[in-house]
């Protein structure tokens, strides 16, 4: 938490993974709305700390926005909600963080990537819609 000083924690969940890269640990900063109907795209913290905890090695942001959305806005009462929508800026795949979400609120999140790919997560299966140009 001392790495991300200006954070408001009382938006955040931290979970705390073994880094499946090597012998340290990685640290996930993952904002939320105490709304279920909010889905909250950023902004997520991914941030990577030595073994024993002394020291940060890295702090990135997983997204470029603090976006946050509506399942069912727009949508009639009595409808079924469709799939999310977001944009990635960051990186030419889906991160970590669209699972998370995906799983979290039990939708499929279609994710455009910066070349114009189009990608799908739904829970864990992520899949290319279409490629960019």
């Amino acid at each position: 938490m001392a790495a991300l000083p200006k954070l408001d924690r009382s938006n955040y969940h931290f979970e705390v993974i073994k880094n499946p890269a090597g012998p340290a640990w990685m640290v996930y900063a993952l904002g939320y709305s105490k709304d279920p109907d909010k889905v909250v795209f950023g902004i997520h913290y991914r941030v990577a700390v030595t073994e024993d905890g002394s020291r940060v090695e890295s702090v990135e942001p997983l997204s470029r926005s603090a976006l946050t959305v509506s399942k069912t806005a727009g949508i009639p009462k009595g409808a079924t909600p469709g799939p999310l929508w977001a944009t990635s800026l960051i990186s030419p795949t889906p991160l970590e963080v669209y699972v998370y979400l995906s799983l979290l609120h039990q939708t499929p999140i279609f994710v455009g990537a910066p070349d114009r790919t189009i990608w799908k997560v739904d829970g864990t299966n992520i899949s290319k819609v279409r490629n960019g140009t």
